[in-house]
């Protein structure tokens, strides 16, 4: 008799493994939104969006790790890149937010020449790697893609308020990199 309730407790907690990790597979990235730019200057600026993860699951999935790239498009340069630390992913769907320092490094002359044509798009590609111990470890990719120059354009006007002369002096890291993108 004990083996018998041995085997049903065995079969009981296999199948709710089962059942419980065809949902785990089914964790996605619903949305990837870039909500803005901010602090531009001639060494780079911050880029801010959200990541919505959907998790059908009835428990937390253990998200490893989001690693990202953001690629010029025209010239497939990698002007930056970045992760987010490991976290648990809660059932049902959440949103991540982040925020990236891209500093344009070596590569502000090509962006530069870019920011003359009418716009300078960017791709941002990225992978969240879902890791379930003992059970399964896979990725999960994401893109998005954004037009640099219409959202630092987007921030620059956010930014200017009136000035009087008497507020006005000469500095030429203010303004929209130098006036370079408008």
């Amino acid at each position: 008799m004990k083996i018998i309730v041995g085997i049903l407790v065995i079969v009981a907690i296999v199948a709710a493994v089962l059942f419980v990790s065809r949902d785990l597979e089914k964790v996605s990235v619903e949305r990837f939104e870039i909500t803005g730019v901010s602090d531009v200057s001639f060494s780079g600026f911050k880029l801010h969006g959200n990541l919505f993860i959907s998790n059908p699951s009835p428990i937390s999935v253990p998200v490893k790790s989001v690693n990202y790239d953001i690629i010029l498009k025209e010239t497939q340069l990698v002007v930056s890149s970045g992760a987010l630390p490991a976290f648990m992913l809660s059932p049902g769907t959440s949103e991540v937010p982040f925020t990236h320092d891209v500093s344009w490094g070596r590569y502000l002359n090509t962006v530069i020449r870019l920011a003359t044509q009418e716009h300078l798009y960017a791709t941002v590609n990225g992978t969240l790697r879902v890791d379930i111990p003992g059970a399964d470890q896979y990725d999960i990719p994401f893109s998005k893609d954004i037009d640099l120059k219409e959202a630092i354009a987007g921030q620059a006007a956010d930014d200017a308020a009136p000035v009087t002369a008497a507020e006005t002096t000469a500095s030429e890291d203010k303004g929209l990199l130098g006036g370079l993108l408008s």
